[in-house]
């Protein structure tokens, strides 16, 4: 099983918060990736944050491992993105653009969203969701 690390679920990485990073060591790096979509929304963070210089310098430590496993939006997860968005309507259960992106690229290369987001991910058909704060904290 291969996972794909939401935003807050990095944040909590690089915070040392929740035993996530513990989660992590145990995994098989291969195992992990994160998206696109997340790259753009750390940038977005880091930039609006009180010491942007110090924040880079650890988000890209952080990504530097990911290099080769940091997945784009392509046309298949915009493909997967356009019939989840529509289900999610039909339904009004919509969830947020960027959270749809992330769980379009997770969907389309068969991957486990890890996120303490479950309440929205969830909504997603045929998404498997994981809140690796969960599992830290019953141990």
């Amino acid at each position: 099983m291969s996972y794909l690390l939401d935003t807050n679920t990095c944040s909590y990485v690089l915070q040392r918060r929740f035993g996530v990073s513990k989660k992590m060591e145990r995994m098989a790096p291969m195992m992990l990736h994160v998206s696109a979509i997340t790259v753009a929304e750390a940038r977005v963070g880091t930039l609006k944050s009180r010491d942007p210089a110090r924040l880079m310098t650890a988000w890209d430590y952080f990504l530097e491992p990911f290099s080769k496993r940091i997945l784009p939006f392509d046309k298949d997860a915009a493909e997967h993105y356009g019939d989840i968005r529509a289900h999610l309507e039909s339904r009004g259960e919509m969830i947020g653009d960027r959270d749809c992106m992330i769980a379009s690229i997770a969907r389309c290369h068969g991957l486990v969203v890890v996120t303490a987001n479950s309440r929205e991910f969830q909504r997603v058909p045929e998404l498997s969701v994981e809140d690796w704060r969960d599992q830290e904290a019953s141990r």
